[in-house]
């Protein structure tokens, strides 16, 4: 499957679950699966008071960032929301030099 299409295919999935509500946010959530190697997406629904919402939306068979950075770029440029990442830490974008998800300090 190529960026394009796993790109329509997520956005195909997000867009129904996206209703512009009042007092709503809606987030893209990238996790990074270390031990099945690929890149899941969610979509998270928040609304004070009410449960938080997680959708799965798709995974990638993938580790390559240059791959998830063309699909996030796909992305965004039809759906604009926050895009959110868990388990990059330390990792850096191909195309820029700055990390996806800063380093966790070291105590001590």
């Amino acid at each position: 499957m190529t960026n394009q299409q796993t790109a329509k295919l997520i956005l195909d999935r997000a867009k129904p679950l996206f209703k512009r509500e009042y007092n709503v946010q809606y987030r893209i959530k990238v996790v990074y699966d270390h031990y099945d190697r690929q890149f899941n997406f969610y979509m998270i629904r928040y609304k004070p008071g009410h449960i938080t919402r997680v959708t799965p939306l798709h995974h990638v068979k993938s580790t390559w960032i240059a791959d998830l950075e063309e699909i996030l770029n796909l992305i965004e440029k039809d759906l604009k929301l926050t895009i959110v990442f868990a388990g990059f830490e330390g990792i850096k974008w191909d195309s820029r030099n700055s990390y996806i998800q800063r380093p966790k300090r070291k105590v001590g």
